[in-house]
């Protein structure tokens, strides 16, 4: 059953009798039809994250190094809902992967691509997916070049845990550094690096046809890059934009708009410097698709974890700094890409970040933000016990779940993550279970689970539990279950007196 209509007409009887799918708590709650023809009462679920659930590479059997410069990356694949984990160790690419059913994992053993990689320090392995391809793309430096170290990328094909290089990879420059890429998810990618001779931000654009891939001549993002720095980058589908993290001249953080032209090299549309945020290895950037904010992270000048909510256009592509920097906690992040991570989820609309810091005696711990300011809806926690900060790289789970996946170093000799080990954890945010076509209608009284009670259905008059509304107001169903005036995705239908909506049916 897919829509309401399947099951009552337009004009439907009032009131039908329903097994509850959990408890419907009083009357004048609006709830959900689901797929097996119970109903549920309309809610978020609740905010929870797991303990260490797995380990996708044991150092004692595979004898790969986990740690090695810190290069863990984490991506899912949403065609196999598969967690991909890739790091390098001893001048090779190793990877493994995972499957998550909600309350465990299972893993694959650790595989040596037997791919060459640089050992030079820093993060020097980035990996996409491209679901309309269904590919990787894969950049890392491969070990030639200047001082030994130059970018290449690849795609990468996925099988039951099995990971193929479709090719040896294509030398982006010679003189090229710590890559980072981003995806538009419809076959285009931009692959972002440091220009070795002027320590500028490059970005090099690439198109997959098959099983092969078109590059562009690489483009200046910004002249006054870094040195030695890495550029994190996502692609915004709601603006058509790519969006970069580099640096200006006098040591200050820049985002970077970059717009895709078809069959040629990429527009670097703006460079705006941010401030109050110091050019450091902690960084990383999101975009709040529900906020349409953007959300830029760095050190500021007492090197504490900082965020600033910026917004822009799709059309000027101009850069606007909102409100004033939010510090994200009062001590000292270290100077590291890993120490610094964050992951938009839609399902929730909220950004969930994770911090190591400087201190060896401070544990990792996350938080979470939402909104334009934006706001710490979830403040600094612990995201393990042990008491020596660790690595992270977060990458999104399934559409609906609520889920980031996090792929955590372990630093321990003992305790929740050994030492070399390679970890697995999973956040899940709070995710509405109501849309506009599973909303049924309003409890007429509280229905214990497995229990049976009547629901006034769409079509009716509720007129059961209901106060204080105002005749003639249109009103919605809200994620957290209640009723207002405030739009959403799901109208209730108008208030026809203060203690009685008219459910107005829309199929």
């Amino acid at each position: 059953m897919t829509n309401l209509s399947d099951l009552f007409p337009a004009g439907a009887g009032k009131q039908v009798s329903f097994t509850a799918s959990g408890n419907v708590t009083s009357s004048g709650k609006p709830v959900i039809l689901n797929s097996d023809g119970t109903v549920s009462e309309v809610g978020l679920s609740a905010a929870a994250l797991d303990s260490v659930e797995g380990e996708f590479n044991d150092y004692s059997s595979s004898g790969a190094n986990t740690n090695d410069t810190s290069s863990v990356r984490a991506v899912y694949n949403p065609d196999q809902d598969r967690v991909y984990f890739f790091w390098h160790y001893s001048s090779q690419i190793w990877y493994s992967s995972g499957t998550y059913n909600g309350t465990s994992w299972s893993f694959t053993s650790a595989v040596n691509s037997t791919v060459a990689c640089s050992t030079a320090v820093g993060l020097n392995i980035d990996v996409a997916y491209d679901s309309s391809e269904q590919k990787g793309i894969i950049v890392w430096e491969d070990g030639t070049g200047y001082a030994s170290r130059s970018v290449r990328a690849a795609l990468l094909t996925f099988s039951s845990g099995t990971v193929t290089w479709v090719d040896a990879g294509t030398q982006i420059d010679y003189y090229s550094l710590l890559p980072s890429v981003a995806s538009d998810n419809n076959g285009t990618f931009m692959v972002f690096w440091e220009y070795y001779p002027f320590n500028e931000a490059n970005v090099t654009k690439g198109t997959i046809s098959g099983s092969s891939v078109t590059y562009q001549s690489r483009v200046a993002v910004n002249s006054n890059g870094g040195y030695y720095s890495q550029y994190p980058a996502i692609y915004v589908a709601e603006k058509s934009r790519y969006l970069v993290q580099t640096h200006n001249s006098s040591g200050g953080v820049v985002c970077s708009v970059i717009e895709d032209n078809a069959g040629t090299t990429p527009t670097v549309q703006s460079n705006t410097n941010i401030t109050n945020l110091t050019r450091s290895e902690a960084k990383s950037i999101a975009y709040d698709a529900s906020a349409e904010t953007i959300m830029v992270f760095a050190e500021n000048g007492s090197t504490y974890p900082t965020v600033q909510a910026c917004t822009f256009t799709g059309t000027n592509n101009a850069v606007t700094q909102v409100g004033s920097a939010v510090v994200l906690k009062s001590a000292s992040v270290a100077n590291q890409l890993y120490s610094l991570k964050s992951q938009y989820n839609s399902d929730a609309a909220q950004t969930f970040v994770t911090l190591s810091f400087s201190s060896t005696s401070t544990p990792s711990q996350y938080l979470v933000l939402s909104g334009t300011t934006p706001t710490i809806s979830v403040s600094a926690t612990d995201l393990y016990s042990d008491t020596t900060n660790t690595f992270q790289d977060l990458t999104a789970g399934p559409t609906g779940t609520g889920r980031t996946y996090i792929a955590v170093y372990g630093s321990q000799t003992s305790g929740n993550f050994v030492a070399n080990d390679g970890y697995a954890q999973t956040y899940t945010m709070p995710v509405t279970n109501v849309t506009a076509s599973n909303f049924l209608g309003i409890s007429d009284a509280a229905i214990s689970s497995a229990s049976s009670g009547n629901i006034t259905i769409k079509g009716g008059i509720a007129s059961t539990g209901l106060s204080s509304l105002t005749p003639a107001s249109d009103y919605y169903v809200q994620d957290d279950g209640t009723i207002t005036t405030v739009s959403s995705d799901v109208k209730a239908g108008k208030a026809l007196s203060a203690t009685a909506i008219n459910l107005e049916y829309q199929s």
